[in-house]
This record gives structure tokens, C-alpha cells and sequence, in this order.
């Protein structure tokens, strides 16, 4: 019972604090590019927007794909790959 009584204040003040986490997010190259240019990006992990490039993994991603168009077409990607990204499909404009 003492150590319960104890337990608790300590459990409560320590679900308080905030949390320390990574922020993981895709990174391109260039945010504007010229139509037919290839568009580059790649995987980052750290804070505020600085941090780490990560390659590619199968098992880091449930699911890769880009849409053009409304249309979802998945990456054709290997192990290691960096950058993730590299596409240089055209869009056709209508």
C-alpha cells in the first residue's frame, strides 16, 4: 500500500512532461520544377526541419506511391535507394 501511495504522484509527474520525439517527413530537392525536369526527394528524420537523409527500405514503407493526375501509380524503388524520389513523367495538359 505504501509503495502504491508513492507510485502514483511520481507516475502522475512523469505523464506530464512533454514528449521527445523525431519528426519524419519526404524532402524534395527543388519545390518547383520545370515541366519534364526530374522531380528529387528524400526521406528525412530529425527536428524543425533539419535532420538526417534516410534511403529506401521495403520495410520502412506499408506503401509508396505518387499520384499524377488523381492517379496513384506505385515507385518502382530498391533497397538503399537516395534519393527516394526520382521521376520525370510527363503530364499530359489538356
Amino acid at each position: 500500500m505504501k509503495f502504491s501511495r508513492l507510485f502514483a504522484p511520481v507516475f502522475c509527474v512523469l505523464a506530464a512532461l512533454p514528449a521527445v520525439a523525431h519528426e519524419f517527413w519526404i524532402s524534395p530537392e527543388k519545390y518547383q520544377v520545370a515541366p519534364g525536369a526530374a522531380i528529387r526527394a528524400h526521406f528525412r528524420n530529425g527536428e524543425s526541419f533539419k535532420g538526417n537523409t534516410l534511403s529506401f527500405f521495403d520495410r520502412s514503407s506499408a506503401r509508396y506511391e505518387v499520384v499524377f493526375s488523381g492517379n496513384p501509380e506505385p515507385v518502382l524503388a530498391r533497397a538503399g535507394d537516395s534519393p527516394l524520389l526520382l521521376s520525370t513523367r510527363q503530364t499530359a495538359t489538356a
